[in-house]
């Protein structure tokens, strides 16, 4: 069954890159505003959102296809497709009385060898991460570059769906995936080897201001330990706290077993 099921992931992958290849090879942005500045802006946020839906629309033609057992995989590549990198645009404006008109183009002639120069140069960092990691004995540095690793898979990825879109060929290739990283790093989550890294974890995707943090206590005490005034002043340099409780917004309250 498990043989089965790779080999049709590979046709589907197949199926899906060789589809975006047979997309146009220019894509055009446009947008309107009275200054040049957000004419651009906006006609570049056009151009993104054409890229992501060529995405989208291809993938969807396939898993039709195929049913509805790349539900789980469909998900991924939309969330893939949003935020893509736009690189090498052309812009063009045409001034009116009160109107700008800005045009911006991405193309396989000049647009694509700038994504092929950043997927080498990614494919380069990700190699020396790779090796840092085998090498290095201290956790701290190893989950701050498993972090760092699955950023620059993930910009990775994003430059090569817009390479493949162009009809980039014999495009660089990776010999390690996100989901493997999230493996590695669900290790540290589910037990973490420092407070440095307890604190980044516990505060990871809080992006609020105005945090007031409270004493952090042992389960069923009321003292405040040493191992807790360290913990708070970590969680403290990672989040936008206030001092005094009065000023606070949200507060940030746990316990935990010794």
């Amino acid at each position: 069954m498990n043989l089965i099921n790779i080999t049709k992931k590979q046709i589907w992958m197949i199926l899906l890159f060789s589809m975006i290849t047979l997309q146009a090879t220019t894509i055009t942005g446009t947008a309107y505003a009275s200054i040049e500045k957000d004419s651009k802006k906006e006609a570049l946020s056009d151009l993104s959102n054409k890229i992501s839906v060529n995405v989208k629309s291809d993938f969807k033609t396939i898993t039709k296809s195929f049913g509805k057992n790349y539900e789980k995989s469909n998900e991924k590549l939309v969330h893939l497709s949003s935020n893509l990198p736009i690189l090498g645009a052309d812009f063009k404006n045409n001034f009116g009385n009160t109107l700008i008109k800005t045009t911006a183009t991405i193309s396989s002639e000049v647009s694509l060898k700038v994504y092929i120069v950043q997927l080498k140069r990614l494919k380069k960092n990700i190699s020396h991460s790779m090796l840092e990691l085998e090498n290095s004995t201290n956790p701290d540095i190893k989950y701050s570059i498993l972090n760092q690793l699955l950023n620059d898979i993930e910009n990775f990825n994003k430059h090569k769906i817009v390479a493949l879109i162009l009809k980039g060929v014999n495009l660089p290739t990776l010999g390690i995936t996100k989901s493997e990283i999230n493996s590695k790093l669900l290790k540290y989550i589910q037990k973490a080897p420092s407070i440095k890294i307890a604190s980044e974890i516990l505060s990871k995707d809080i992006d609020v201001k105005n945090i007031y943090i409270s004493a952090i206590k042992p389960n069923g005490s009321s003292e405040v330990t040493q191992f807790a005034k360290i913990l708070k002043d970590n969680l403290s340099t990672k989040l936008n706290t206030t001092k005094y409780s009065s000023d606070a917004k949200y507060f940030l309250r746990g316990d935990y077993e010794i």
